[in-house]
This record gives structure tokens, C-alpha cells and sequence, in this order.
């Protein structure tokens, strides 16, 4: 699996994670965690 599929793929889990966690500030952490990884995925030209 390259790196670009394992961010991927670590992005969709927090993500989804976020979403059942009913802790804000745990979710809020791992929301800002996915975007950082999108970021690393799709950086800004």
C-alpha cells in the first residue's frame, strides 16, 4: 500500500471515528488530524 492510500485510509477512520465519539473535545482532535492528513494528501499548489 503506498502512502498515499494509507492517508487515505487514515482520514476515512478518523473521520468515521469522529462521528461516533461522543467526547467533542476527542472528535475535535481527530477531525483536525483527517484535515491535516488531507492536507498532506491534496497540498495546496
Amino acid at each position: 500500500m503506498d502512502e498515499r492510500a494509507k492517508l487515505a485510509r487514515q482520514i476515512e477512520l478518523a473521520t468515521k471515528a469522529a462521528d461516533y465519539i461522543r467526547d467533542e473535545s476527542t472528535a475535535s482532535r481527530l477531525r483536525r488530524f483527517a484535515d491535516e492528513l488531507r492536507q498532506r494528501l491534496f497540498p495546496s499548489t
